[in-house]
């Protein structure tokens, strides 16, 4: 979990982890950090504590840390569950703050789905870490649209309140992506006829069905150039393009460059 990280002139990414069938914080009195945390529970439920208040915890929430907030998080009933984590730190994330993507008076967040969420997050875990301070501000860059995006989708969760339909119809496009996938199946599964679905779900989006999964394949291809050595080829077969060709005429109109020259960027 500890990286050996250099620090950039933005920040750098201090600890990135994983917890299966954990029991969160250790008993109360509460703690202190002396960074940033961003804690996902992708399953299970508990409570999130400050001096002030208690906050049910269910899967899909996400738990923000500021330096110095007394805090708590753990599990209720016995139970158990699963999270995802990275702590960080820096100028760069000071300033995030001090605009409101990063709220100490809204410390946790419901984003789904979980699946997705959880892998944007975990891939700081699995990824390659920097061993340069310009890999290390390439790497606060990405925690800083990670966090750009928690804060578009709470947003757009707030403002129209999605029905369970739209969480289920993410879900299930956001998965198997290495797999063929027919829309209309989505369309079945959530009880809708196939165009009702494609207009309700482009109207709460902003993109249709098709066009979202797509873009999911594509931010999953940015973070494995960029985290990981697979191959161009081996990105391309994961992700569930056709070929290396397939991905990189995509990649290149929805990024404006190259798979090779975003991977050459990042080191």
């Amino acid at each position: 979990m500890p990286r050996n990280c250099p620090p950039g002139r933005l920040g750098r990414v201090r600890y990135a982890g994983r917890v299966d069938h954990g029991r969160g914080l250790p008993v109360p009195p509460m703690r202190r950090f002396d960074a940033f945390g961003l804690m996902y529970l992708w399953q299970g439920e508990g409570i999130y504590r400050t001096p002030e208040r208690a906050i049910p915890l269910r899967a899909g929430d996400l738990v923000y840390v500021v330096p110095g907030m007394p805090h708590w998080y753990g599990v209720t009933k016995g139970r158990d569950w699963n999270e995802v984590f990275i702590v960080f730190e820096g100028p760069a994330f000071e300033l995030a703050q001090r605009q409101g993507l990063i709220d100490a008076d809204r410390p946790v967040r419901h984003v789904a789905p979980e699946q997705y969420w959880r892998s944007r997050i975990e891939a700081f875990r699995t990824g390659r870490v920097p061993r340069t301070s310009a890999g290390a501000d390439s790497e606060v860059c990405q925690v800083l649209q990670l966090l750009v995006d928690i804060a578009g989708r709470d947003q757009l969760s707030t403002a129209r309140a999605p029905a369970g339909w739209l969480a289920e119809s993410q879900a299930r496009l956001c998965a198997s992506l290495s797999e063929p996938l027919e829309l209309s199946t989505i369309a079945d599964a959530v009880g809708l006829p196939y165009e009702t679905w494609r207009r309700r779900f482009r109207d709460a989006v902003g993109v249709a069905p098709g066009r979202y999964r797509m873009q999911h394949r594509l931010d999953m291809a940015r973070q494995l150039l960029r985290q990981t050595s697979l191959s161009v080829a081996d990105i391309a077969a994961n992700l569930g393009f056709t070929d290396e060709a397939h991905l990189a005429r995509h990649f290149r109109r929805y990024v404006g460059m190259t798979a090779g020259q975003y991977r050459r960027e990042g080191e």
